[in-house]
């Protein structure tokens, strides 16, 4: 029974005609005309159609031939600026009586034009043909790659940029100053020089917190660009984002590496953005991949470019979303272009992968020396303790210099990967605001229901709790006087199918080294047992 399901939700995908399927999709400028070939209908059946915004009913009668809705492209379509040969395009889903019998890709329609179906494949043509049979007058669009003679970096000169290389027919290199997203309207790039002046600051000025304090002097700031390939008005490669920092002695201007991000301004402080107060008043307290923006990150030292990557970006933290200066999680991911970043961030760890990484704050450090957090994961680098590699850095954003940041590992799921080569897909974490495997639970109920632990009770918890690192995470906590732990900030990891125990994880250390008095212990780590906080 399961397969009959399967093959009757699949149909389309195996090349059968349907009673009821998509025809054509025409773009109207705001929104798509959606055409539905009609060649068998029953007054019981019902049919809706399921975009990524929602879900609509459609109404067809017996006697007709072709009917049409429209539909409204989706936010994350609009801002996604993704290439057509794209695989990760949502889809938008023909729907009856419960089952999916028909999809398309929610993708770039040429401008005026449709893509249509023929002998169920999907293809684009330059003129709509409503109600009637679909034209087999193909467009060829080709998958192609920006390569330009002056990429994103320092420059102690003004240079110019051009494309190098082939560039197909009925094909654009559109550009901007990064500061919108891309369209078949943008600028075309011919040669384009920059102006030796910088451009000023807009974005730092922007109130995000309650307690932010105006700006001083003058904000540091780069020029940022944003290329994109078109071909019969529709992106036919991925969004290229890049920083020039242009002038004598800019590549000498920091000691420590530079870390640039570029997103659209409307991602950061746009009614949807994840920086500001905007919409909700506190967008930037709002979670989960809603709430991930595209992005470029670029890596210097010394001057060099390291890296250079297509990311997802997302506002992280508790308290510290409410700073002026704001957390930051980079994620790697395959509809990005790359699932992991390349390691040329931290020598120590070598040549591995890495899926997530931080851009922290100091937060409750950032009137102190800023560095608490960093001192403390380089303090017990060496331990038997899950820690990040740290590193300090300079964050721009949107080329505008966004003050000395934190990089570090995120300590999540991912770390065991890159750490102990245990696939992350057999990790379980633990997280005192989130997750509390059945595992973890039964050890906090062993020890709970004791009143003391004898030597049988120590052998039950070693076989499940990595001793000797919890007796050194332990230690480190108390020694370094981190007053917000461990009423929170409390994560481990384990994984049953690889053998490996609890292991508890160290970060956000920005409250260390502050609180140290006397009394300290009985004030902060009264007697207790800690492994239910």
């Amino acid at each position: 029974m399961k397969k009959l399901i399967y093959i009757l939700i699949f149909l389309p995908f195996l090349g059968v005609s349907q009673e009821v399927e998509f025809s054509e999709v025409m773009n109207q400028g705001e929104e798509w005309l959606v055409e539905i070939k009609v060649n068998d209908v029953s007054f019981k059946d019902q049919f809706s159609i399921r975009t990524p915004e929602g879900e609509q009913s459609l109404d067809l009668q017996l006697d007709q031939d072709f009917a049409t809705i429209s539909i409204s492209r989706s936010a994350e379509f609009q801002r996604s600026q993704r290439s057509v040969f794209d695989p990760y395009h949502k889809m938008i889903y023909l729907i009856k009586n419960q089952l999916v019998i028909d999809s398309f890709p929610e993708r770039c329609i040429p401008l005026e034009g449709s893509q249509v179906k023929w002998q169920q494949t999907w293809h684009y043509v330059s003129t709509s043909t409503p109600g009637e049979e679909n034209q087999q007058d193909f467009l060829e669009l080709i998958p192609q790659e920006i390569n330009l003679n002056s990429k994103g970096g320092y420059y102690s000169y003004v240079p110019s940029i051009s494309q190098q290389g082939i560039v197909f027919p009925e094909t654009e290199i559109k550009w901007n100053d990064g500061s919108q997203d891309l369209h078949w309207d943008s600028q075309y790039l011919d040669s384009h020089s920059f102006q030796s002046i910088p451009p000023e600051a807009e974005l730092s000025h922007i109130e995000a917190s309650g307690y932010q304090i105006p700006v001083q002097g003058e904000v540091h700031t780069a020029h940022v660009r944003q290329f994109q390939m078109y071909q019969y008005g529709c992106p036919v490669s991925a969004v290229e984002r890049a920083t020039y920092f242009i002038g004598q002695g800019e590549a000498e201007r920091y000691e420590l590496p530079v870390v640039s991000i570029n997103m659209a301004d409307e991602s950061l402080f746009g009614d949807n953005g994840i920086y500001g107060y905007v919409a909700s008043g506190f967008n930037f307290d709002l979670r989960g991949r809603r709430w991930e923006r595209p992005a470029t990150v670029e890596y210097f030292e010394n001057g060099q470019k390291k890296l250079t990557q297509n990311i997802g970006v997302r506002v992280r933290g508790k308290s510290s979303r409410f700073s002026p200066q704001k957390s930051l999680k980079l994620y790697a991911r395959a509809e990005y272009g790359k699932n992991k970043f390349d390691n040329v961030f931290f020598p120590e760890l070598g040549d591995v992968k890495i899926k997530r990484l931080n851009l922290r704050t100091p937060h409750n450090d950032f009137i102190r020396s800023m560095s608490a957090d960093h001192i403390g994961a380089k303090l017990v680098e060496d331990l038997n303790i899950d820690a990040p590699m740290s590193e300090r850095c300079i964050v721009y954003i949107n080329g505008e210099y966004w003050g000395v940041y934190t990089l570090q590992e995120s300590m999540d799921e991912h770390y065991p990967e890159t750490r102990y080569d245990i696939n992350d897909d057999i990790v379980l974490e633990v997280d005192n605001d989130k997750h509390f495997p059945l595992e973890y639970q039964q050890i906090i109920e062993y020890v709970t229901q004791k009143s003391s632990l004898d030597d049988a009770d120590m052998e039950w918890l070693s076989e499940r709790l990595d001793m000797p690192s919890f007796q050194e995470y332990y230690a480190a906590q108390i020694i370094f006087s981190n007053w917000d732990w461990p009423q929170k900030n409390v994560k481990a990891w384990l994984s049953p199918d690889a053998d490996a125990p609890v292991r508890f994880f160290f970060f956000d250390c920005d409250a260390c080294f502050h609180k140290t008095s006397d009394d300290n212990l009985e004030r902060f780590y009264p007697e207790r047992n800690t492994l239910d906080h």
